[in-house]
């Protein structure tokens, strides 16, 4: 191992679920994160965006 290798990160931009009932993982996921369900989001397409990522889960 080379002790003054550069540390590695990862950002990701978008987490996709599948899953049978949306929104009640959205509302889920908005809980843990302290995020809205996004504005305008519509049964079978829910999302939880995370508009601060640097400031993390509230």
């Amino acid at each position: 191992m080379n002790a003054s290798a550069p540390a590695v990160s990862l950002e990701f931009a978008a987490l996709n679920f599948d899953c049978v009932d949306p929104v009640s993982l959205a509302d889920f996921w908005g809980k843990v994160l302290g995020r809205p369900v996004s504005p305008g989001a519509v049964t079978g397409d829910m999302a939880v965006d995370a508009t601060a990522p640097a400031s993390g889960p509230d």
